[in-house]
This record gives structure tokens, C-alpha cells and sequence, in this order.
């Protein structure tokens, strides 16, 4: 609850900070954090891009660098292309589709990718991955941007059955994050 109180507050805050835009704000760095149906902890992305609505994005819970547990996960690294932006109200909505690859590891999080198979332990494998998302941006000036995004993606795997604890060739997965960019 102090949580939506706090949201409440500065979004209430700063939506009336600037006169409404009649453009998207032009958004080339942005970090979020949130929720996914492929991880058990916080899950956070890191997104740079902005020209043409091409951007690269990187998510998963920082296996490796963050902490060393051996949670599983699924890490996302994709390109995506955000062609439109609609503003409603003081805010922008913007769709976007993405392709890149996933990792789905089953303990700690070892350098490298493994795309013809697993890993020495069985635990790590990667393969493709499309995405679609739905992004909402209120700018809040000084050209800051408060940042929701929600995005569905399937990954094939084609070596996951072969993994320690057997997974599913095809991993669909869903996310929601919320953050800030500049």
C-alpha cells in the first residue's frame, strides 16, 4: 500500500511539471524493475536506444554481477522497434516488437552463451526469442520520463529437454517493470 501511495504522490506530482508535448519524449536510457513469470526474484532491465524507435534491451534478475544464487532464470537480450507512440492524456503509449535470444540457466550464472547445447553441468542453455510489450511514459521533466512496461515473449530452447531438471522446448513468459529513463 505505501508503495501505490508513494506512485500516487509523485506521479500526481510531476504530471502537470511541463506543458503537454506533442511528441513522444525521445527516451536513450532507461532502467526498470519488476516482475516476471520466469524468475523468482526482482527482475530488472536496462534499455539504451531512442533513434528510430530501435532500442537494445538487456533483462533477468543480474545473475552474475548482482548476486551469485542459483536461482533459475531466464535472462532476455533483444532489439526492439517501437514504430508508434500515442499520447494519452500527459502520457505516451508505445508498442513495440523484439527479437534477440534468451538464456535460461538452472543454477549459477556461467560466461557465455550456449546455443548448440548445454553447458558442461547441464544447468545453461540459449536459443531465440520474440517479444511484444506495451510501454506507457509520463514525462516529468528535465527530460525524465517515469516508465511502465509490460511484455509477453516466447524463447525456443531446443536443447532444454537435455538439461539437469528437463525443461520445455518453447518458454512463453511475461513481465511487467516500471522505472525511469532520460
Amino acid at each position: 500500500m505505501r508503495a501505490v501511495v508513494v506512485w500516487s504522490l509523485v506521479l500526481g506530482g510531476v504530471a502537470g511539471a511541463e506543458p503537454v508535448r506533442d511528441e513522444p519524449p525521445r527516451t536513450y536510457v532507461n532502467l526498470r524493475i519488476g516482475a516476471s513469470s520466469s524468475v523468482s526474484r526482482a527482475f530488472l532491465c536496462g534499455e539504451v536506444g531512442g533513434f528510430y524507435g530501435i532500442s537494445l534491451e538487456g533483462c533477468g534478475t543480474g545473475s552474475g554481477f548482482l548476486h551469485d544464487d542459483p536461482d533459475p532464470e531466464i535472462a532476455h537480450f533483444r532489439v526492439k522497434w517501437a514504430p508508434i507512440s500515442r499520447r494519452v492524456g500527459e502520457a505516451w503509449i508505445s508498442p513495440a516488437v523484439g527479437l534477440g535470444f534468451a538464456e535460461l540457466q538452472l543454477g549459477k550464472d556461467a560466461p557465455g552463451f550456449q546455443f548448440g547445447g548445454t553447458d558442461e553441468s547441464r544447468t545453461s542453455t540459449a536459443g531465440l526469442e520474440a517479444s511484444a510489450s506495451l510501454r506507457l511514459s509520463l514525462p516529468a521533466g528535465q527530460g525524465i520520463e517515469l516508465i511502465g512496461d509490460l511484455a509477453l515473449s516466447v524463447a525456443r530452447f531446443p536443447h532444454a529437454p537435455e538439461l539437469i531438471t528437463p525443461r520445455d522446448v518453447w518458454q512463453p513468459g511475461v513481465a511487467i517493470t516500471v522505472g525511469i529513463g532520460w
